[in-house]
């Protein structure tokens, strides 16, 4: 940490707010900084090094200074993101058993904006629908832990074979969904360790469709 007479969230504020104007792609590709590393430092769970917050001022084009006082010049023009970007919401949910986490509706309008780099097959013009949801457990390969997937909370209509959010007893699950004639529907984990399970989704009020997954990125 370095000495800049403000506290940890205001950095965090500053930080994020001028990374959402530029790209965190971006920033994290011209800093060489970890993406969970920065993920860190714009929720404020942790808050950079001198050397971490001069890099963040480089790929932004402003000083440290202005980073995190916002006081002089602002000195830099942040580049055109274009077309394939958007700004999504990113409710994190804490980790609990079964390679799940707790569902945590957001207390208030700070949860923060991270501008993800979108993949054709997502609709923009659904973005309100839209939410991230961070990847804390390790159920369903390839998706890992600090993986992003982008679902739709609009799409609640169960379709044999698709990926869904669920929210179940208290956790949420990520699963792919099949069919069971007269039973209900499977929810099938892609990691030997975990169980299937059989759910009637329309008879169970222990279970919920949070959304369908239209996206995702994978880090490595």
């Amino acid at each position: 940490m370095f000495n800049i007479g403000i506290t940890r969230e205001k950095l965090s504020e500053n930080i994020r707010e001028l990374v959402m104007k530029y790209s965190r792609t971006k920033t994290q590709k011209e800093t060489g900084i970890p993406l969970r590393t920065l993920d860190n430092y714009l929720s404020g769970e942790t808050e950079p090094k001198l050397s971490g917050a001069l890099a963040i001022a480089k790929a932004l084009g402003t000083t440290v200074e202005y980073l995190a006082l916002r006081e002089g010049p602002e000195s830099f023009e942040f580049k055109d993101r274009g077309d394939n970007s958007a700004a999504l919401s990113l409710f994190e949910k804490k980790p609990s058993d079964e390679g799940s986490f707790e569902f945590e509706k957001p207390k208030n309008s700070a949860a923060y904006e991270q501008y993800l780099e979108v993949l054709n097959k997502l609709s923009l013009q659904d973005i309100e629908t839209q939410k991230l949801v961070r990847v804390h457990g390790d159920s369903m390969p390839p998706y890992k832990r600090g993986d992003l997937l982008v679902i739709d909370e609009s799409n609640k209509l169960l379709v044999d074979g698709a990926l869904y959010v669920f929210s179940y007893l208290n956790t949420q699950l990520i699963r792919q969904v099949q069919l069971v004639p007269g039973e209900g529907w499977l929810l099938k984990t892609n990691n030997p360790n975990y169980e299937d399970r059989i759910l009637d989704i329309n008879n169970n009020n222990d279970v919920e469709i949070e959304g369908r997954v239209i996206a995702s990125t994978i880090f490595p």
